[in-house]
């Protein structure tokens, strides 16, 4: 049985779960832990560090096991989950080195197989692991709605229920998520010794952490889809003792929070008041969610629907007028070429060079025939997902001849200089990002390449955000003297600059003091749902297909160095997210287009 606990953030949720682990030892001195790494449970060992220096935890009978490790992986490499373990906690706490265990990623390849018994014998032999802590993993959504995702350890998608400690593959996904933790994409293991499902499940109790809307659908279809091995964590609605701790972005897309009345009662006479001012309400969602469900048209909701379908209570009141009051709402947010803006001044920060074409491609070309002055802002270069071979490609038609034989042949043999290549990478994506918007009408003379400073590393892994990066960003608004200023509302990508871009787009309006509308977007990752949009912009067959143009004009990015679990191309992401889009849209009558772009409004 699983039990769910919902919290404010993401310091709230670490806070909680220390203190669970703590009543854990407080009940149990010699308790086994099984411990997870990764970005989710940093603050919970943080907070567990500070619990003992103000000495309210013991761990010196403690003993605990992690739950995987890279192979092959020197446990000296600051990679290694042994580093980690010993950088975030083992060395700050007074824990016995005889009663660590993390499995081995120096063992060679012939001795795997006996160290994986070693260790799960190690662990019966303890007794079992009293209290298993746990990440979740990201995933995605097919073109049939079909979802492949929440690896738990590294039981990746397809992973055996009854699978013990064991050499693994790691998915693509898997690696995407992980290479923010490395310098360069080479350094990524493709291999990871990990505890099995079985071995997981044998644990007295699981506590699940998940914070962010980037884990809102591998925690929904875990906790309420059906078991399945696409979604390895799904097997833990087997399990007898299991808590999930989440943020609220974790948790946005458990029915409880989506379909709250099917869990609680609800004032409707509050909500009618909320739909009679157009403000954000219940209403229109349980009218969608009937519309939806019994497969008819929103004006075509009855009330033997909303009586079959939980809604009895709603029932009551006058439907005709709820369904004229949601219909007024929905088609508000729907916005044709005439609802658009016209001839306002438009910023659009667009974090990648393709972020802008692959989340709001057909609205740029119907913002640029209103006549609106448009500017984009490419935070970042985006040079790390630029292969050398899509730089010789580039230099094929720019250089003579004869030199570019000798620039080909030190650029193969690695013999350039780490700058001059990413210059060229940089140039690459720049070059793709002018062919791609040319094609939506927006001129080079229209575009800014910020170029931000946290992202030139040449690695992986990003410098904090500077006072530099800040300015570039203020500077950038401060130009434009824009009416609206589109940002991304997502933060899923692989490596986190999305997020740090965001951070750097509201620390510089903050500090400005600038209040300037923003319509949010999601891209490659995510979507927004039809309730939460504030603004949909439905269009044509003739339209999608410029805009698969223009995302195919990302030579580059046609086969990503960091796709993840989903094998579909950027292009093809984009075109089923805003088909899919577009079939709810028809399906509740709202709108004639097979296809929709969705924002929020801020």
């Amino acid at each position: 049985m699983i039990e769910i606990k919902v919290t404010e953030d993401y310091d709230s949720m670490s806070r909680i779960a220390a203190q669970i682990v703590k009543e854990q030892l407080d009940r149990k001195a010699d308790s086994v832990l099984g411990l997870a790494t990764g970005s989710t449970p940093i603050k919970l060992y943080r907070n567990l560090v500070k619990l003992y220096r103000k000495g309210k935890i013991n761990f010196s009978k403690t003993v605990t096991f992690n739950l995987d490790e890279y192979w092959p992986m020197s446990r000296r490499s600051r990679y290694s989950y042994h580093y980690y373990m010993e950088h975030y906690l083992f060395k700050w706490i007074n824990i016995k080195k005889q009663n660590i265990y993390i499995p081995s990623g120096e063992i060679s390849k012939e001795k795997i197989e006996e160290h994986c018994e070693w260790y799960e014998d190690e662990i019966r032999r303890h007794g079992r692991i009293d209290l298993q802590i746990l990440g979740i993993g990201g995933g995605y959504y097919d073109s049939n709605g079909k979802y492949y995702g929440g690896h738990i350890g590294f039981n990746e998608p397809g992973s055996d229920f009854n699978s013990r400690t064991r050499l693994v593959r790691l998915s693509e996904q898997t690696r995407s998520d992980n290479s923010r933790f490395f310098m360069r994409v080479e350094e990524i293991p493709y291999y990871a010794i990990t505890m099995g499902i079985a071995t997981i499940m044998s644990a007295k109790r699981i506590m699940l952490l998940a914070n962010g809307e980037h884990k809102a659908n591998s925690i929904r279809e875990t906790v309420e889809g059906e078991i399945n091995r696409n979604v390895p964590a799904s097997i833990l609605q087997r399990h007898r003792n299991v808590i999930f701790i989440l943020d609220k972005g974790a948790a946005s897309r458990l029915s409880q929070n989506t379909t709250p009345w099917l869990y609680r009662e609800i004032d409707w006479r509050e909500e009618k008041v909320k739909l009679a001012r157009r403000r954000e309400n219940l209403i229109t969602r349980a009218l969608i969610w009937t519309a939806l469900k019994n497969k008819v048209k929103l004006n075509h909701v009855d009330s033997k629907m909303l009586r079959r379908s939980g809604l009895k209570s709603l029932s009551q009141f006058n439907l005709e007028e709820m369904l004229k009051h949601s219909w007024i709402e929905l088609t508000s947010k729907i916005k044709g070429l005439n609802e658009l803006p016209r001839g306002k001044r438009i910023l659009i920060f667009s974090p990648h060079p393709d972020d802008d074409v692959i989340s709001m491609g057909a609205t740029i070309k119907l913002l640029k025939e209103n006549k609106n002055r448009i500017r984009i802002a490419y935070m970042v270069t985006g040079n790390i997902a630029v292969r050398d071979e899509d730089v010789i490609e580039y230099l094929k038609v720019r250089v003579e001849r004869n030199k570019f034989a000798e620039l080909r042949k030190i650029i193969i043999e690695r013999k350039i200089p780490l700058r001059r290549i990413l210059d060229y990478k940089s140039r690459v994506r720049e070059v793709e990002a002018e062919k791609a918007v040319k094609l939506l009408g927006i001129s080079r003379g229209e575009l800014d390449f910020l170029k931000l400073p946290f992202y030139e590393t040449g690695l992986i892994i990003k410098k904090p955000l500077s006072r530099r990066d800040l300015e570039i960003v203020m500077k950038t608004i401060k130009k434009a003297e824009a009416d609206i200023i589109f940002t991304p509302g997502e933060i899923a990508d692989p490596h986190g600059t999305h997020g740090m871009c965001i951070g750097a787009i509201e620390t510089a309006l903050k500090k400005l003091g600038i209040k300037t509308q923003r319509w949010l977007y999601k891209g490659g990752w995510e979507e927004y749902t039809i309730y939460e949009a504030d603004a949909i912009i439905p269009f044509d067959e003739k339209l999608m297909k410029l805009k698969v143009e223009a995302i195919k004009k990302h030579r580059s990015q046609l086969n990503p160095l960091f796709q993840g679990l989903d094998p579909r191309p950027f292009w093809k992401r984009t075109y089923d997210r805003n088909r899919r889009n577009g079939e709810i849209l028809q399906r509740l009558g709202l709108s004639c287009k097979p296809y929709a772009e969705f924002f929020k409004i801020v």
